[in-house]
This record gives C-alpha cells, structure tokens and sequence, in this order.
C-alpha cells in the first residue's frame, strides 16, 4: 500500500515499522513531503522564501501511525462488521512540529484518515485535518479545518466527494 501511495502522491513513502497480529496491524509510515508539493498549495510567492530559509523543514517529515482491522469481520465501535478491513491512521507530530504549528500538547491530532473496504472491495474514505497555523522566518500559513469524504466503488470507476472547508461545502456528483 505505501508503495502504492507513493506512486500516485509522488511523495517519499516508507514503512518503518510493521507488526502483524491475527486479527489487527499496527505501522508506522514516514513521509518525506517534497518541497514543490507544498509551494503548489501557497504559490510562488512562498517557493523563494521556503528555498532559501527553509524554515519548513521540519514539516516536511511527517509521521502516521496506522491501526488496520483484517476482516472478514471486525469488531469496532462496539458492532461487528463485515469489511475486508478498516484502516486508521493518526499524523504524529514531533513536539518542534507541534511547536511551530502552535498545537497545544494534548491536542486531538491534527490529521485522521479513516478508510474502510467492503467485502466486495467498494468502500469510503475520510480525512480530517484541524486547523493549523505556522510563522517562521517571514514564512507564514494558517489554514482552515477540512473533512473530505470519498466513497468508491471496488473497481475504482465511481466516487462521490463531499468536503467542509472551514464552514463550505462541496458536493461531487458520481464520477
């Protein structure tokens, strides 16, 4: 899977940790964010800033720990269901992280995944990310609170999208 993701995201994706258990899987992923990924998000303004000060390095290396329920069934939330499996993920800041983003230090995380794999293979993704801000050496962002919801279908041919962007809404129709 990291694989995978590192090939659709371009970005640097290794597993550095993994533990299989009977029922459950728990990793550890690390993701190195290749600069030109970020300037896309704030524009050519900031490339020259990030460049040459490089004052978001550190958020550059970012690190999720991933839960993964094996079905066919699985417990959660107290109900059983039946799934291929259910995968959470948490982004794991360092504590210079959680500094620079201003995160105070028993703050929920500020990102979740959450994804879910029927039996025949449809299923949703979720993704939640807080709202953040950062200052540094005349680099500065804030951004707002988003949730993404994907449904697929198994052969990946439909998806419908909701977002909430802070309080805006956006609905897809099926693809």
């Amino acid at each position: 899977i990291a694989t995978n993701l590192a090939d659709l995201t371009q970005q640097d994706i290794k597993v550095v940790k993994y533990d299989r258990h009977w029922f459950s899987s728990d990793a550890i992923l690390e993701v190195n964010v290749r600069p030109y990924y970020l300037l896309r998000w704030q524009g050519k303004h900031v490339e020259a800033q990030l460049g040459a000060a490089g004052a978001v390095s550190p958020l550059r290396q970012l690190t999720f720990a991933v839960h993964i329920l094996h079905g066919p069934v699985i417990l959660q939330d107290h109900q059983l269901k039946a799934v291929q499996s259910s995968i959470n993920a948490e982004l794991v800041l360092s504590s210079e992280q959680s500094s620079l983003l201003q995160r105070p230090k028993h703050a929920p995380p500020v990102a979740t995944i959450k994804i879910y794999i029927k039996l025949l293979g449809a299923g949703r993704a979720e993704i939640n990310i807080d709202k953040v801000s950062f200052e540094k050496e005349g680099v500065s962002f804030s951004w707002g609170k988003l949730w993404w919801q994907i449904d697929f279908s198994s052969t990946l041919n439909a998806m419908r999208n909701k977002a909430v962007f802070g309080e805006q809404r956006l609905v897809t129709p099926s693809v």
